[in-house]
């Protein structure tokens, strides 16, 4: 399956490659749509942040520096005009953090301070995050805003020096948010609006919010301090969601579709937007992310699980495109940039458990041998030779006052190897 993959990957970076070579960057990447030659589509920040993050946030990093460096460019062009006040809309802004981050912008210049300082000031007392200033608490665009700080940490640090300074309590404050929405089999709820709109929103178990909560909390644990007792109660809701999103058919994970609605304001007008990434790529992420992680505990079958996702999501491939199930077409280059992602961490995951099989196998045989080497020297020495002598004697004398034939033959075995090796030994001293 491995070379499956790569084979996959080398395809789905090629069709990155033509979306936004360096003479079609700065023209526009088309917003949710493949680039065509000549088109004057604005360039989408969205789209370019989820292209950027996919392909900076692995170590299978291929050789497309150039586009990484017209990426960055283009989009600090637009930070520096200050959209980050004209849009107020966190889920957008949670991945030009994370892009940004990944792809190793200097955390002291300004759009990337501003940047980050504009996520800390719109979080709320709930700890929570909305996908704007209007809107209601929001576990998505919580979730992925923990994820950006997460990978803020992981990279650049905590000192004072960095605008990471003083995250932590931030964190945990976000992460006592979402395991306060989880229910009791795990999952987290969902919205979902009717076409009628004078009927109530409804909620429903969320596959695809369950598994970006889980890659968040799975991140925040390994890199955010916890009391030893809030420790172990994220530990068990990780468990907890793990187990759901394992009980999910990976057949309807795949085809099911979960849009939500976003609320957000771009340049004081309210707008909406219909939100949905691939489920099936999001699971796999949290999965992989939980397996490979220090806090893993033996879970049944879920290397099994993992490996049928990935199968499943490789038969959305074609010629480098990846099907999404909300728009029924080929033509999405988030898409394409999700299963990057996932597949290069999987493929990441692979290698370090290949490489720990074979150091695993080396010293596995490293320690046979001394431990043959120490028995030998052990079973064999002047001491022991006494030993079999004198077990020998006993068990010879046990034989003539107790009529067993198993200690006679027992007593003449340890009596032949102690003259043996008194022989062996008279040998090699003589010569």
């Amino acid at each position: 399956m491995k070379r499956e993959i790569e084979a996959a990957l080398d395809r789905s970076w090629h069709v990155l490659e033509c979306v936004c070579p360096t003479g079609n960057v700065i023209k526009g990447i088309a917003s949710r749509e493949y680039h065509k030659e000549n088109s004057e589509t604005p360039f989408s920040m969205f789209t370019a942040s989820q292209i950027l993050w996919a392909m900076t946030s692995s170590k299978n990093f291929p050789k497309t520096h150039y586009l990484v460096i017209e990426l960055l460019a283009k989009i600090n062009e637009l930070l520096n005009k200050d959209i980050i006040s004209k849009h107020d809309r966190v889920l957008s802004k949670s991945f030009w953090l994370l892009a940004l981050t990944c792809a190793g912008q200097p955390i002291q210049s300004e759009p990337y301070r501003n940047l980050f300082q504009n996520l800390i000031d719109t979080q709320r007392e709930t700890g929570a995050w909305g996908t704007c200033s209007k809107d209601d608490d929001n576990l998505r665009a919580t979730a992925l805003t923990v994820i950006a700080f997460c990978e803020c940490l992981k990279r650049i640090g905590s000192t004072s020096n960095t605008p990471a300074y003083n995250l932590n309590g931030k964190l945990q404050c976000a992460v006592r948010y979402m395991i306060s929405n989880q229910k009791k089999d795990g999952y987290y709820l969902r919205s979902v609006k009717s076409i009628n709109p004078e009927e109530k929103v409804t909620f429903q178990p969320g596959i695809e919010v369950t598994a970006w909560v889980t890659y968040a909390m799975v991140k925040c644990l390994t890199i955010v301090e916890f009391s030893n007792e809030e420790e172990a109660k994220i530990k068990r809701a990780i468990q907890t969601s793990v187990k759901w999103l394992m009980s999910q058919k990976i057949s309807e994970v795949a085809t099911k579709t979960e849009i939500e609605e976003e609320f957000y304001i771009k340049e004081d007008i309210e707008m909406t937007h219909e939100y949905g990434a691939g489920s099936l790529d999001i699971l796999i992420l949290a999965l992989v992310e939980y397996r490979h992680s220090k806090i893993y505990i033996y879970t049944k079958e879920i290397d099994s699980y993992i490996n049928k996702a990935i199968t499943r999501l490789l038969e959305d491939e074609s010629n480098g495109s990846w099907y999404d199930k909300n728009s029924g077409g080929y033509t999405k280059v988030w898409k394409t940039a999700y299963a990057v992602k996932c597949l290069s961490v999987f493929c990441e995951y692979l290698n370090e458990e290949i490489e720990f099989r074979k150091k695993l196998i080396r010293k596995t045989i490293l320690f046979i041998h001394a431990l043959a080497h120490k028995s030998i020297r052990v079973l064999f020495s002047i001491p022991m030779i006494i030993l079999y002598f004198i077990a020998g004697f006993v068990l010879l004398f046990l034989k003539i006052n107790i009529e067993s034939p198993i200690i006679g033959i027992i007593s003449l075995i340890l009596g032949a190897i102690g003259i043996i090796i008194s022989i062996y030994y008279g040998k090699k001293g003589n010569s």
